[in-house]
């Protein structure tokens, strides 16, 4: 009640306050950027992080990439090393590439020193069929070259993925009936999390836009539906920003836990919301009635976001990164969620909330003759009795 009582006596200010710092957090939320690696989804400590960790500095690269290259049925028997040496020559050197793999390096390894200038297809033909089946197969015309790739975040190989593929259409372009596919667990797996992510931050506007609208249907106003869109969008906006401030960037675990937030922030705002409406009926003024929502239902909402964050504690203190990263932006998310609905809603709703009008008090129906001469009747008789009782 004393929290109300301040809060509620300065409305404009904490108000404008609020506005203010939700506009600032939603600025700064504006430059989250997305990503995602392979690392994120495995324990730091784990032979696994270990040896992928060592794959990127001594090999340059941990996961895969590779290029198949196939070439038509009448081509020059020279064609395919002139085509793998044309690869080699667009892959090399990139960065987040390590050294690229294929036939020709290994038959280069064998008969030429190490250099695949001069190596041909009959180079190839030398290295033994159970090791060349895995990178040149004449019988079906194609080949392979595998390039690893450094677990760096989708977001700065995604870039390189593009310019190689330009380079690439380069090579089919100059050598007509040849095609040159990049594919591998790196592209793949790069350009489907990153396309998840991207497709789920955005899908929560429409969710936004779908809750406020849902709102506005159960409250039976657009004044109170626009009023909550500011605490909703707040633990969203305070979320994203932190992530910003600590320069990590959107990743799965972060996605998830802004559906969290949202759910979260709409539950306590109907709750206030709901109450507002109750109080007001009965009779009370909008500041009056704010005061009496905030009063009763504000322990309760402070209870079941201690009891949440109690539950999600022990999820920070998994050896799982990405678990970590649940458990610790959803708790933020929570106490975000509390600001928002015991903060910035009460002075919100005390401003541009209006006071429902009362419904007038019904009338008694008009009784009809014979009753009324009946009622008399019974009166007389009573009072008869009383006066023979005396």
């Amino acid at each position: 009640t004393r929290w109300a009582r301040w809060l509620l006596g300065r409305p404009r200010a904490a108000a404008a306050a609020a506005l203010a710092a939700t506009g600032a957090l939603a600025a700064l939320a504006a430059g989250l950027q997305v990503d995602t690696c392979i690392r994120e989804n495995v324990p730091a400590a784990s032979a696994i992080a270990r040896s992928m960790q060592l794959c990127d500095v001594v090999l340059g690269g941990s996961v895969p990439a590779s290029v198949v290259v196939e070439w038509p049925a009448d081509a020059d028997g020279n064609l395919p090393a002139a085509v793998l040496r044309d690869v080699h020559g667009v892959v090399a050197g990139r960065p987040g590439f390590g050294t690229p793999c294929s036939a020709l390096t290994i038959a280069a390894g064998l008969v030429r020193n190490g250099s695949i200038a001069e190596a041909t297809v009959a180079d190839v033909e030398r290295i033994p069929a159970r090791v060349r089946a895995h990178f040149f197969r004449p019988d079906v015309r194609r080949a392979l070259v595998i390039v690893p790739t450094s677990d760096c975040g989708a977001q700065r190989l995604l870039g390189v993925f593009a310019d190689v593929r330009r380079e690439l259409d380069g090579i089919e372009a100059r050598r007509p009936g040849v095609r040159c596919e990049l594919t591998g667990t790196a592209v793949v797996s790069a350009s489907s999390l990153h396309g998840i992510i991207r497709d789920t931050a955005a899908s929560l506007l429409l969710s936004s836009v779908v809750i406020i609208g849902t709102m506005m249907a159960a409250f039976r106003s657009v004044r109170l539906g626009l009023v909550c869109l500011v605490p909703t969008m707040f633990p969203v906006v305070a979320a994203a920003g932190g992530l910003v401030a600590l320069g990590e960037p959107l990743r799965i675990a972060g996605v998830l836990t802004f559906s969290v937030c949202l759910g979260l922030a709409d539950d306590n705002t109907i709750h206030l919301v709901s109450r507002f409406q109750q109080e007001a009926a009965r009779g009370l003024g909008v500041r009056a009635a704010v005061k009496r929502a905030l009063a009763s239902s504000g322990p309760a909402m402070v209870i079941m976001a201690l009891t949440l964050a109690a539950g999600l504690a022990p999820m920070t203190w998994s050896a799982n990164p990405a678990m970590r990263t649940f458990g610790g932006l959803t708790i933020a998310a929570l106490a975000a969620s509390l600001v928002a609905d015991l903060v910035i809603l009460p002075p919100l709703l005390a401003l541009c909330a209006r006071k429902p009008a009362l419904p007038a008090p019904p009338q008694a129906p008009a009784a009809c003759p014979r009753q009324a001469a009946l009622g008399r009747h019974q009166t007389a008789v009573l009072t008869e009795l009383n006066r023979r009782s005396l």
